[in-house]
């Protein structure tokens, strides 16, 4: 450890002002640290994910969990823009702590960063330490950082964090002749953002801004070689930024392409909305006055607090010749300008690839509260010089009253007063209806009867208590699955309930269901979110059991093939579903490809009805149809008879003539080696084994027999997997593995080997420069230097 007395005096400045960000930090967060949680998205998004991530280490020890069987009758986790282990989050999850303390010490660790980074930031602009820390303060106490924290955004609060440093390493890359090493260092920032906020909501204004001065940087003194430079350190950044996060970015762009998920770009209705309207500026971003007095104070805005707003114009007029300042000058106007979509601004951004995901205009004030911070302390700064005499009254006076105007009268994050959050254990533990559906035995999913989309989910009761839901709370999510199968709920709930494994259904008033059973009425939930009706259907507290469920793995004696225009066959299958003659216990409805001609006549045979969909065939398939029902293949519609029927009583037909014996597979014999992984014991069954899991729909699953064969997995009943036993398999191993992600960690290996020789290179460079440079300035050894001069020379 480094005696005190050879610190160099700077860094004990820098250590007496960071202490005092942490004791400011302490002071907000003061009611923060509990038990308890709001009913917002700190509860019902993060911390459940929080659960699923210290779920997956602690029982399967695995740290990169792909897929999340909580939800969504089973989807893609990692994958999608999700925190991870790659994050604070997860290393307090690692370090033993609960999914709830991880998650508050990650608000509030972000929220010191953010401070700490923007110290850094200003005073490597030249500001002295004390107004270095005003800019700050300003930054962290801000109603953009309040208005984060009161939804619980804690994603786009990582990002937020984090700007200053990106732009600080950008910065040096630019000023420096050395550029390479804050180019490296910029792009590892950028990944971090990446992974600490996968959602990159704060993360693309953060590039825009790096792209904003690196042309700014250009075009103050254009030459060839500073353009050169400035694209060199550009190349560097992106080409990093994507090597260091490839595994995520190959991966969550893999699924948003994938057909049918949630849409990777925003209707102009939805992007447009929350638009800075003129009429709103001053009370937006100088200083609301909405419950002004109270404290803490209810409301949202991107204020800055009419002090640091103040100070902000003073330093940009003091400082107009200082290229930094006029550059953060005009970022903060440029923010402005896009939130309010002046001069359609914002609809040009929109039409950039990726920006055309985001949702509301506002967001981009993000830069706007950087721009105001930092301008905030080149003011003090400004006014102290003005005043040299009372240069530190003034500091301590401008820091006083940006503390009470952003504290004291500023927006709280707190949601309500903080005696109305819940306390999460509480709340599960007094969950009658769930702690009753959580005790029994079995493999099996539940639905509440009240959750009808992907918002106010009851995550947060789910997962601790391991049940599996049919719904979730999250914005990316495979479309076909909401739209198409659970869709069609209300046409037969016990049945389509029952194809995704649906044992229990919770509703808050009895329910009168063909097909399910009342289990009981539990008691009210006094703790469980009471100033929030949308959480309440958690507690049920009526129960019913769905008799038409069907287990998580059962084998069919037969199959239905159907080929065609992908969307129609679809369309037929749940129609098919739906109809009372098709047995699901009997036969599976399986979703081919969209023509019979790219089958053989030995890949039809072991189905046991061949549908031919909308362009599922053509004149040049009519002598492999001809075949295949010369070999007792059944086609509908049968194109050599007409027996006066159309294609739907010929399918009704065909349906009731199925017959055979259904065979579950014991739940006993289904074992979960992790959530990427399943393992299902087989005893000679022969058929089809249909599993209620959507494992079919994601590429990136395979399923392999013991000896190491692997087997088709085909697409069943629209949202199930399904697989042919010849009755020889001993075992069947599931496992998801995408080729996205293989890619990306095979990149993400290359880059850092890569840094590495280069690294290495550079160090046995400057060795060999050194033992050079010593061999040339050897001292002369003790005996040359006593002998004399004339001596020595011979």
């Amino acid at each position: 450890m480094m005696d005190q007395e050879n610190i160099p005096v700077g860094w004990k400045t820098h250590f007496l002002f960071i202490i005092g960000l942490a004791l400011v930090t302490i002071i907000y967060f003061f009611q923060f640290i509990g038990p308890t949680v709001p009913a917002r998205d700190m509860a019902t998004y993060y911390l459940p994910n929080a659960m699923i991530l210290e779920r997956s280490w602690e029982k399967y020890g695995d740290l990169y969990p792909l897929w999340n069987p909580y939800g969504f009758s089973g989807e893609p986790f990692l994958i999608k823009p999700i925190i991870g282990f790659d994050s604070p989050l997860g290393l307090f999850i690692l370090m033993g702590m609960s999914p709830l303390a991880s998650l508050k010490l990650s608000y509030i660790l972000f929220f010191l960063i953010a401070g700490v980074a923007m110290y850094f930031f200003t005073t490597s602009l030249n500001l002295e330490p004390r107004h270095a820390f005003l800019s700050a303060l300003v930054y962290m106490l801000n109603g953009y950082v309040a208005s984060l924290l009161v939804p619980g955004w804690l994603t786009t609060l990582a990002g937020y964090s984090l700007l200053p440093l990106v732009l600080l390493f950008t910065k040096k890359a630019v000023g420096k002749n050395s550029w390479l090493p804050y180019s490296v260092a910029a792009a590892a920032t950028l990944s971090l953002i990446l992974r600490f906020g996968p959602d990159m909501k704060a993360g693309l204004f953060v590039l825009l801004a790096m792209g904003l001065f690196m042309v700014y940087s250009v075009m103050l003194n254009f030459t060839l070689k500073k353009l050169v430079k400035v694209g060199a350190i550009s190349f560097v950044v992106l080409s990093l930024f994507f090597a260091f996060s490839a595994e995520r970015v190959l991966s969550h762009y893999s699924f948003m392409r994938m057909e049918g998920s949630s849409k990777a770009s925003q209707d102009w209705d939805n992007v447009s909305g929350r638009q800075l309207s003129y009429g709103e500026m001053f009370t937006e971003l100088v200083e609301p006055f909405k419950n002004f007095g109270k404290f803490p104070r209810q409301g949202n805005s991107n204020h800055i607090g009419i002090v640091a707003f103040s100070l902000a114009l003073i330093g940009l007029f003091a400082n107009r010749k200082n290229k930094a300042v006029l550059f953060l000058g005009l970022l903060a106007l440029f923010a402005v300008l896009v939130a309010s979509n002046t001069f359609n601004l914002f609809r040009i951004l929109w039409q950039l690839p990726v920006f055309n995901s985001m949702r509301y205009m506002d967001r981009i004030l993000i830069l706007y509260a950087f721009s105001g911070s930092v301008l905030a302390g080149f003011g003090i700064q400004a006014l102290s010089h003005k005043f040299p005499r009372w240069k530190g009254k003034v500091s301590l006076a401008a820091l006083l009253l940006v503390f009470i105007n952003l504290f004291f009268f500023g927006f709280s994050h707190y949601d309500g007063k903080v005696n109305e959050w819940t306390n999460i254990d509480e709340a599960v533990k007094e969950n009658q209806a769930l702690q009753f559906i959580s005790s029994q035995e079995g493999i099996f999913r539940i639905n509440t009867m009240e959750t009808k989309g992907i918002d106010w989910g009851t995550d947060v009761f789910n997962v601790p208590l391991g049940l599996e839901h049919i719904f979730m709370y999250d914005t990316k999510f495979f479309v076909p699955y909401l739209q198409g199968l659970l869709s069609r709920v209300s046409q037969n709930a016990s049945r389509f309930l029952g194809l995704l494994n649906v044992k229990y259904v919770t509703s808050q008033s009895p329910l009168d269901l063909p097909s399910f059973h009342p289990v009981g009425e539990y008691g009210k939930c006094t703790v469980c979110f009471p100033q929030r009706p949308e959480l309440q259907k958690a507690w049920g507290p009526f129960v019913y059991e769905n008799e038409g469920v069907l287990p998580r793995a059962y084998v069919v004696p037969r199959s239905i093939l159907f080929v065609g225009d992908p969307e129609f066959t679809t369309k037929t299958i749940y129609s098919i579903l739906a109809n009372s003659k098709f047995n699901p216990k009997i036969a599976v409805a399986i979703k081919g490809k969209e023509s019979i001609n790219t089958y053989s006549l030995r890949e039809l045979q072991p189905f046991s009805l061949v549908v031919r969909a909308k362009g599922g065939s053509d004149a040049s398939s009519v002598p492999l149809m001809k075949e295949f029902i010369d070999r007792g293949g059944t086609l509908i519609p049968d194109p050599f008879t007409d027996a006066g029927k159309n294609s739907t009583e010929q399918m009704e037909d065909a349906m009731a003539s199925l017959a055979g014996s259904f065979s579950a597979i014991n739940d006993s014999d289904i074992q979960r080696v992790s959530f990427d992984k399943v393992k299902i014991a087989l005893r000679g069954q022969k058929g089809v084994l249909v599993l209620s899991e959507k494992f079919s729909v994601f590429d990136g699953w395979k399923v392999q027999e013991k000896n190491g064969n692997e087997l088709p997995l085909l697409n069943a009943n629209g949202m199930n997997s399904a697989v042919f036993l010849d009755g020889n398999e001993q075992e069947l191993t599931f496992t998801y593995l995408p080729l996205p992600f293989l890619l990306g960690k095979s990149i993400i290996g290359l880059a850092f080997f890569m840094l590495l020789g280069y690294a290495s290179w550079r160090w046995f460079r400057r060795l060999k420069g050194k033992s050079i440079q010593a061999g040339e300035t050897e001292p002369q050894s003790a005996v040359q230097q006593e002998m004399p001069p004339s001596q020595v020379d011979k």
